[in-house]
């Protein structure tokens, strides 16, 4: 993109200044065509998009892997991407995918959308809202071999939730 503004500007002025009709038409030419495949791009990304959550909230062991689904409201109009997540568009949604590693909340509040122009001269990016954010929380596991120590004295196994043992009820 650059490069043909370049071209299309110092060609234009050569040309001009030579009094070569030829090399001032082939630069208004290149400039021409940057500015209608520019156009194309800006026409697309004016339509202001947002995301709702299907689900506010998905909670998962930690380590596990989170899917969610984010319904926009508006028309996509570029590839979408999630900081720190994988995403893709099926069937007019936007499934985020993300692994969990880590005990804890992340939310996500906001979609990428970037879009390449059709002579992919100029690319067109904005960030729309995800309203409410959607909260992905991993919560931890016990470990098996703390069992005994989380065992109370009413009868109960106080396990988190995942765990691999049931609670005894006693």
């Amino acid at each position: 993109g650059r490069a043909l503004l370049a071209y299309g500007a110092l060609a234009s002025l050569l040309g001009l200044a030579a009094g070569s009709r030829w090399l001032a038409a082939s630069g208004a030419l290149a400039l021409a065509l940057l500015l209608a495949d520019a156009a194309s791009l800006a026409a697309l990304a004016r339509g202001r998009v947002r995301f709702r959550p299907l689900r506010p909230s998905v909670q998962l062991p930690r380590g596990s892997e989170a899917e969610a689904v984010l319904v926009p409201e508006g028309r996509l109009w570029g590839d979408v991407a999630v900081p720190g997540a994988s995403a893709e568009e099926i069937g007019g949604a936007v499934v985020v995918r993300a692994r969990l590693a880590r005990a804890g909340a992340r939310a996500i509040s906001s979609v990428l959308l970037r879009r390449r122009s059709p002579l992919r001269l100029a690319e067109a990016e904005a960030e729309a809202p995800v309203r409410p954010p959607l909260e992905l929380v991993a919560y931890p596991v016990a470990p098996a071999a703390l069992a005994p120590l989380l065992y109370a004295g009413a009868g109960r196994l106080l396990a988190f939730p995942g765990s691999p043992l049931p609670p005894l009820v006693g």
